[in-house]
C-alpha cells in the first residue's frame, strides 16, 4: 500500500493546485494496489479540499481510500454537501487512530468518522523527524510547538487545553531545519507566549540553531514584556495578536475584558523595538454593530500594524456562541465557513458595508504596505481611518476591482497596487483641495514602497521624485502640508538598491 500525504489545510483552493495534485499522486503510486490519501483541512478550506478530492477521485484509476481530518467534531463538515467523497473523516487527534486505521484499511460505500485518539506529547511522532515530510520540498515549514490553546475563545472550535510539545523533539527539528536551511518557518503555537519561561528556552534555540530563518509567531498583547521582546527582536520574525474587537460591549458579551491603555502600552514596546506585528479582528460578534466595528477598525490603526487580518464572524458548530445563537436572532450560513447572516444589531446591509471595508483595508493597507506613511498621509484630509476606507470601497466598486469582482490584491505586483494608491490619494487631496500637497504624498508613498519591494522581493528602483529623498524619508515630511509649502522642490531621478545587505539609495 501507498501512503500520499500531499495537501496542507490550504492548498486546494484552485483548480490548477488541484490538478496538480493529481499528477504528483499518481507519481507516487508506482503500481500500488491501494493507496490512502490525507486531506488535512480547516472550516476555511474545507470546501475547497472536497473539491480537492472530488477531482482526485474521479482523475485517478487505482483504488484510493481517502481519509479526511482536521475538526474537532464531525458537524463542521457534515454541514457540507459532497463529504461523503471520503471514505474516513478523523476528528481531534489523527495520528494514533490514522495508524490503526492503516493496519486494516479498505474503501468503504459510506463514509465512516472515526473519534481520533488523544496520545501523550511525548508519544506524538515528528511528521520532520520520521522522514514523512521533507522540508527540502516547500519554501517554508510549519512549526507545531503544542496543541490546543487553553484560551476558550466562545468563537472558537479548539477548547483543549494547551499541550506544549516536549523540548528535546523541538530542538532536533531546528537542527534538521537548519541542515536543511529552512527559511521561513510558521510557529503553530496559538498563544506562543503565555510560558514565558518556555517561550524565552525557544526563542533563545531558534537565535542559536537556525538565526537566518523568518519566524511567524502568534502571542498574546497581555503576555508581553520588555525581556520577551528583546528576545524576539534577536530573530527576523513578525507576531501576530488578537485584538479581535475594541468594543467593551462585544467583548463583554464574549465572556472577554479589554484595556485599551494596557493594550496600546503593550503595542507601544513593540513599535519602540521595531518589531513587525498585525492584527487579527473579527465584526459581526453578538452586539457588534457596523459603527462599533468602524471605531475598532480605527483604534487598531492607530497603533500602526504593519498588516490586519479581518475576518466576518464565523458561527462555527460547536463553539460557545453556537449553543442558542437562534433564540438571539443571530442568523448564520449552514455550512463552512458557517459566516453570519445578520444578527439583532447587525443588518445584512452593514455587514455587505463592513465586508466591503475590511477588503478596502486589505487593499490598500495590508497589500499597499502603507503602515510606514498612512497616518501622516491621512492626517490632512481630516477624516479618520474608517472613513477613508469606506470612501475607497466604494472607489474599488466604481473601478471594478471591489471583492465581489474576484480581485485579489496579493496577487498582483505591489507597483500595481501602489499605482491604485497614488490615483485614490490624488482624488482624495483634489477633493480637499490639497493638490499642492500630493507631490509630497507621491514621493513618500514611492520611494517606501520602492524601499518595501526591495525588503520583501529583492527588487531594485528607479524614479523621478520632485523633492530630495533625504528629505522625504526624514521627519519632517510627515507634516504633508507643511512640508509642501515649505520645503524646496528638487526634482531627482533615484536609484533604491541592496548595498551590502543594507537598503540604500543614490541620485543618478
Amino acid at each position: 500500500m501507498e501512503l500520499v500525504s500531499v495537501l496542507h489545510e490550504d492548498a486546494a483552493q484552485n483548480a490548477d493546485t488541484a490538478e496538480l495534485l493529481v499528477k504528483e499522486i499518481q507519481e507516487h503510486i508506482n503500481g500500488s494496489k491501494q493507496t490512502a490519501v490525507f486531506f488535512a483541512y480547516t472550516t476555511k478550506t474545507i470546501k475547497f479540499v472536497i473539491k480537492a478530492a472530488e477531482l482526485v477521485k474521479n482523475k485517478q484509476n487505482s483504488s484510493l481510500v481517502l481519509i479526511c481530518f482536521g475538526a474537532e467534531n464531525q458537524e463542521q463538515i457534515q454541514h457540507c454537501k459532497d463529504y461523503e467523497v471520503f471514505d474516513y473523516v478523523i476528528t481531534g487527534e489523527p495520528e494514533v487512530s490514522s495508524a490503526e486505521l492503516l493496519q486494516n484499511l479498505r474503501g468503504t460505500q459510506k463514509t465512516v468518522f472515526i473519534t481520533g485518539k488523544t496520545a501523550k506529547a511525548e508519544d506524538l511522532p515528528s511528521p520532520w523527524l520520521d522522514g514523512t515530510l521533507d522540508p527540502v520540498d516547500y519554501n517554508g515549514v510549519v512549526w507545531e510547538l503544542s496543541r490546543g490553546c487553553g484560551q476558550k475563545c466562545p468563537f472558537c472550535a479548539n477548547h483543549k487545553e494547551r499541550i506544549p510539545l516536549p523540548l528535546s523533539r523541538l530542538e532536533k527539528e531546528l537542527e534538521l531545519f537548519a541542515k536543511k536551511k529552512v527559511p521561513e518557518v510558521y510557529v503553530k503555537d496559538k498563544v506562543f507566549n503565555v510560558d514565558k519561561e518556555r517561550a524565552l528556552k525557544l526563542l533563545s534555540l531558534m537565535q542559536k540553531k537556525l538565526p537566518d530563518a523568518h519566524y511567524q509567531f502568534s502571542v498574546s498583547a497581555d503576555h508581553m514584556d520588555k525581556q520577551l521582546v528583546r528576545a524576539f527582536c534577536a530573530l527576523s520574525c513578525s507576531l501576530q495578536i488578537n485584538l479581535i474587537s475594541s468594543s467593551p460591549t462585544v467583548l463583554k458579551n464574549c465572556g472577554m475584558s479589554f484595556d485599551k491603555k494596557q493594550f496600546a502600552h503593550k503595542i507601544r514596546m513593540l513599535n519602540d523595538n521595531e518589531l513587525i506585528f498585525g492584527f487579527n479582528l473579527i465584526y459581526g460578534l453578538p452586539g457588534d454593530t457596523y459603527p462599533s466595528f468602524r471605531e475598532t477598525l480605527d483604534y487598531a490603526l492607530s497603533l500602526y500594524p504593519n498588516h490586519l487580518e479581518i475576518h466576518r464572524f464565523s458561527l462555527i458548530p460547536g463553539t460557545k456562541l453556537s449553543t442558542g445563537a437562534e433564540k438571539t436572532g443571530i442568523r448564520a450560513e449552514n455550512e463552512p465557513p458557517f459566516h453570519i447572516q445578520v444578527s439583532p444589531t447587525f443588518s445584512e446591509l452593514d455587514l455587505l458595508k463592513a465586508e466591503n471595508l475590511a477588503f478596502a483595508c486589505t487593499v490598500f493597507y495590508t497589500a499597499g504596505r502603507a503602515v510606514p506613511w498612512f497616518l501622516s498621509v491621512i492626517h490632512p484630509l481630516k477624516i479618520k481611518p474608517s472613513q477613508f476606507f469606506s470612501d475607497f470601497a466604494e472607489w474599488l466598486r466604481c473601478n471594478n476591482c471591489a471583492k465581489s469582482t474576484g480581485f485579489d490584491p496579493f496577487s498582483q505586483p505591489h507597483t500595481e497596487i501602489e499605482k491604485i494608491q497614488l490615483l485614490f490619494l490624488e482624488l482624495k487631496y483634489e477633493e480637499k483641495r490639497l493638490s499642492f500637497a500630493f507631490p509630497v504624498v507621491k514621493d513618500v508613498v514611492c520611494l517606501n514602497g520602492a524601499l518595501s519591494r526591495l525588503f520583501a522581493e529583492g527588487e531594485e528602483t528607479t524614479l523621478r521624485t520632485m523633492y530630495h529623498p533625504d528629505d522625504i524619508l526624514g521627519g519632517s515630511a510627515f507634516d504633508v502640508t507643511a512640508f509642501a509649502e515649505e520645503a524646496c522642490a528638487e526634482p531627482c531621478t533615484v536609484r533604491v538598491f541592496n548595498n551590502n545587505g543594507s537598503p540604500d539609495f543614490q541620485i543618478i
